[in-house]
């Protein structure tokens, strides 16, 4: 929600390619009249397709998220909505997942920690093996206009410690928390905690 009450969130399908959106809903000016959706965006295929999870607002006002498929290697990316004039959103493709060992098919969104690093979950890919459970991930910004992010895998999934992260990451005291929908020891999924 941004400071005029607005929502933002994504559909899986939908818009003007049936690859998935980004909307917005405004609130009425008058209590209970309806709200107003705006499809701020909509997917195509090599920008992404299927949007999953909860988006990110920064103090700007810029959008992240992530897409379960699409992207030039079809695997998945992280993604950037930046509002400009005449409220119209221009898209950014931050990172492509491979569904090797950086990773694949995010399934929930980013979060932000210091310096505008992002940090999230992808459901494949990895170096886990033999099972390639997924990661966990880091992306760093450029350093330089128009350079490319950097993604760091921070730990990849092989099963004993979980399978298949679809959770949205939760900072606390430099930790980082998470829960696994497979894997463990009695392979119906994990909490975990990431140390540095």
């Amino acid at each position: 929600m941004d400071s005029d009450g607005n929502l933002y969130g994504v559909t899986l399908l939908g818009g003007a390619h049936n690859l998935g959106a980004v909307y917005r809903l405004a609130p009425p000016s008058t209590q209970g009249a309806p709200w107003t959706e705006s499809v701020l965006y909509s997917f195509s295929g090599p920008d992404g397709s299927s949007p999953f999870g909860r988006l990110l607002l920064d103090r700007t006002g810029a959008l992240f998220g992530v897409t379960n498929g699409g992207g030039a290697l079809e695997e998945g990316t992280v993604f950037k909505l930046a509002p400009q004039a005449g409220d119209v959103w221009t898209e950014e493709v931050l990172y492509n997942f491979s569904g090797g060992s950086d990773g694949g098919n995010p399934s929930a969104g980013v979060i932000m920690g210091g310096n505008g690093r992002l940090f999230g979950t992808a459901s494949t890919g990895g170096d886990g093996g033999p099972d390639f459970g997924g990661v966990v991930f880091s992306l760093d910004p450029p350093t330089v206009d128009g350079g490319a992010w950097s993604e760091t895998v921070l730990h990849s999934f092989g099963g004993p410690d979980g399978f298949r992260p679809l959770c949205r990451l939760v900072a606390r005291n430099g930790l980082l928390y998470g829960t696994t929908s497979a894997g463990g020891l009695n392979g119906t999924g994990t909490v975990f905690v990431l140390t540095q």
